[in-house]
């Protein structure tokens, strides 16, 4: 008769081994061996931290043997994944880790099975029509395939999965033609040649915006922007626009900037409620053409916006004027041109030299760290700036002070002359954080 410890290897044996892509189906069978050796709650629930030591010694031997359970059925490549120092030590951790390598393959799996079921038509061939059906119906899950949001058409519509990545369709798509740059679409059926608002765009009615709520006007840490969009084939993010409605010149990349920036956090408010832009820096900014050099002051960086703006109060500040000759227009300060651009679309589009990488600041104090605490001789010598402030490392390490003089006076009894020393601070901290060691000598006995 077989005894306790061999039925466990067998029935350890039968369980499926997780390869990554089988993770519905091995939960689902770990789950029940765990919970028939009541070692479920050690993966689901983490260490208790206030527990006695009878209890806590309890729930590390429950956690060790559900390690022991987890990590003989998994493969070797899902081994290398999800263990580390951490999860080979608690169970909840190992549990957790899992769920998150692998819970969202899972839904992708199914969602890519789902989207091939979708796609299996009749072809006018019955046999293979019935071959790929059962194809598709082997790769289900049973959870899966019972699931109310994929069973086809439940009774009660409200439903919907918990995966985002899988729609329910309860109709059949229906394909909609539109009509588009200036021409009318004789496959749409909703309306006539004559009736075509792209062909007669006087019909088109007048679209009478919502009235939006009066908000309070824009402060410092709001800044009011007009964001655009033009057809072109360069990338959105990299255009230049001059705006009259930027209060801030705005920039979406660090390489603008001629120095680091100020981090900050600031809302920035646009034409579209809907939009949320925040500013995560505010700097000097520098623009190249044909060697000539624009300078901005004050350009907040704001990494999701759609292309760059500069504020036209801003350079009417900076005494800046703006000729324009046909359809471009020129920039200039005291009669010398410094940028130029195109207006296209009623809107004016700089022509710039592409930044490079940010600028490199020579800072002497950084200088003198890297290179291993140089003197100033040797830093002059190898043509590098001083340092703007003196090195406190260099400082402390000059600072030397004997603990005792070179000879004493002789005593002739005990505790007559006592030595007392600090010795510290210790790096690595004792159990109970301690950093510094007091040592006391009695000369005549040493």
């Amino acid at each position: 008769m077989m005894n306790e410890k061999t039925l466990h290897i067998k029935d350890i044996s039968n369980l499926p081994s997780l390869d990554g892509t089988n993770y519905g189906h091995w939960q689902m069978r770990m789950k029940i061996y765990l919970r028939s050796r009541e070692l479920l709650d050690v993966c689901k629930k983490s260490r208790i931290n206030n527990a006695s030591t009878s209890s806590s010694n309890q729930w590390s031997k429950a956690s060790f043997e559900a390690i022991n359970i987890i990590t003989s059925r998994i493969t070797e490549r899902v081994f290398r994944e999800i263990i580390n120092c951490g999860t080979v030590e608690n169970s909840h951790l190992l549990w957790s880790k899992i769920f998150e390598q692998y819970a969202s393959r899972r839904a992708v799996n199914q969602g890519r099975v789902w989207m091939d079921w979708q796609c299996c038509f009749f072809d006018g061939n019955l046999q293979n029509y019935i071959d790929n059906c059962k194809k598709l119906m082997m790769e289900l899950d049973t959870d899966f395939a019972s699931h109310n949001s994929h069973s086809g058409y439940t009774q009660n519509k409200k439903e919907t999965s918990s995966s985002a990545l899988i729609t329910e369709y309860d109709k059949p798509h229906k394909i909609i033609f539109y009509c588009s740059q200036g021409k009318h679409n004789r496959q749409c059926t909703t309306h006539k040649k004559e009736e075509c608002w792209e062909e007669n765009p006087h019909l088109r009615p007048t679209q009478q915006g919502k009235k939006r709520k009066n908000k309070p006007k824009a402060h410092l840490s709001i800044v009011q922007a007009l964001e655009t969009i033009r057809g072109s084939i360069k990338p959105m993010s990299n255009w230049v626009i001059v705006d009259c409605g930027a209060t801030h010149h705005m920039f979406n990349s660090p390489k603008f900037f001629s120095n680091s920036f100020e981090e900050i956090k600031s809302e920035v408010a646009t034409g579209d409620s809907q939009s949320n832009l925040l500013a995560h820096g505010i700097g000097n900014a520098e623009l190249r053409c044909n060697g000539s050099i624009l300078n901005l002051k004050n350009c907040l960086f704001v990494p999701k916006l759609k292309c760059n703006l500069i504020s036209m109060l801003e350079l009417f500040k900076d005494q800046l004027t703006i000729k324009q000759a046909n359809n471009s227009f020129f920039l200039s300060s005291k009669g010398e041109v410094l940028l130029e651009g195109e207006i296209w679309n009623r809107l004016m589009y700089i022509t710039y030299d592409p930044p490079n990488a940010l600028p490199t600041v020579v800072n002497g104090n950084l200088l003198h760290c890297r290179l291993g605490h140089p003197g100033c001789a040797v830093m002059r010598n190898l043509g590098l700036p001083d340092q703007e402030r003196p090195c406190l490392t260099c400082e402390t390490n000059k600072s030397h002070q004997l603990p005792f003089l070179y000879h004493f006076e002789p005593v002739r009894h005990p505790l007559d002359a006592i030595h007392i020393d600090v010795v510290g601070p210790i790096t690595p901290e004792s159990v109970s954080v301690s950093c510094f060691l007091l040592t006391i000598v009695d000369q005549p006995t040493s």
